[in-house]
């Protein structure tokens, strides 16, 4: 859910790229129209999802989000520092749990989106858990890893319970806010598609050019945090695109016609770009200015939080 918004917040910062004044090559009413009208549901999208952060457990989510975040860094520092043990031993043992978290990322790993930081941290534990336990206890890395896990578990508890309260307060208006702002952004690249196709690319090549780039790095981060989840996440639901008025279309966007285009997902896309409260974070499901917290739908889980519009 946060994801998705923040995906969103990104088009409608792009959009002062698109020709709005009169007097501009390629400004059509109905293009500025659409800009409006994405503006303004992506402006009710946030005032929903701000709405979130007044259920009781969100403030309890992000305290114990940050008590995670200083275990996890704690537990890094402190293979860091076996790793350089005079035994050689131990300093071989740390050195494997050094391994173990570069593997997800070392330090950044406090800087994912909660969803996936949740993921990454289960897999961390998991990796730990595999490792010869007299070693890890010798070293004293076990009780950091113990103290990590400890944390996770009562944040994911946490981040359940603040779910309930939101699916029963308000999971349908932010559904409704969400797919209204799919919509008008759907409407809006369909309308830039097709002005593309009609008087050329140069008046919207930078909006093009922009929004493609954050799909391809939303996909990217999408794929990314599949390969770390246990399994294949369900596929959520894609919003449905508006029907085409009953007028002649023009060449369909995206043929290999050498005009550039907004190019967006073929298949269904998991639901995102997420990160809560905290510096280099972005919100997910839960609390946080600029956003809010998401809804019960977006709680913590391994599914990726995002679904990127699709084009008709």
């Amino acid at each position: 859910m946060q994801e998705d918004f923040g995906f969103q917040e990104l088009v409608k910062n792009e959009t002062d790229q698109l020709p709005l004044l009169e007097s501009a090559s390629g400004y059509t009413a109905g293009l500025k129209t659409d800009v409006e009208n994405h503006g303004k549901a992506f402006g009710e999208f946030d005032t929903a999802l701000k709405a979130a952060s007044s259920v009781p457990s969100a403030a309890e989510v992000s305290n114990l989000d940050r008590q995670r975040d200083d275990s996890c860094t704690k537990l890094y520092t402190f293979v860091r520092g076996v790793s350089g043990h005079p035994d050689k031993e131990k300093a071989k043992v740390g050195a494997e749990a050094v391994a173990v978290f570069k593997k997800y990322g070392g330090g950044s790993i406090v800087d994912q989106p909660q969803n996936q930081e949740s993921g990454t941290l289960r897999n961390l534990i998991q990796d730990f858990r595999a490792m010869d336990v007299s070693k890890l206890t010798q070293t004293g890395i076990k009780d950091f890893v113990d103290d990590l896990e400890q944390k996770q578990t009562a944040y994911l508890a946490a981040v359940k319970k603040r779910a309930k309260e939101e699916r029963s307060e308000l999971t349908g208006v932010i559904k409704q806010k969400r797919k209204a702002c799919d919509e008008a952004y759907l409407k809006l690249i369909e309308t830039v598609n097709a002005l593309v196709v009609v008087n050329g690319d140069v008046p919207y090549r930078g909006f093009v050019e922009s929004v493609t780039s954050h799909i391809n790095h939303q996909k990217s981060t999408l794929a990314n945090r599949q390969t770390n989840a246990d399994k294949k996440p369900k596929d959520p639901k894609q919003p449905k695109q508006p029907k085409q008025p009953k007028e002649p279309k023009p060449q369909k966007p995206g043929k290999d016609d050498g005009k550039p285009d907004i190019h967006l997902p073929e298949e269904e896309e998991p639901k995102k770009p997420g990160g809560d409260s905290g510096a280099g974070k972005k919100p997910d499901g839960g609390g946080g200015a600029g956003g809010g917290a998401g809804t019960g739908g977006a709680g913590d889980s391994s599914n990726p939080d995002i679904h990127l519009p699709e084009e008709g």
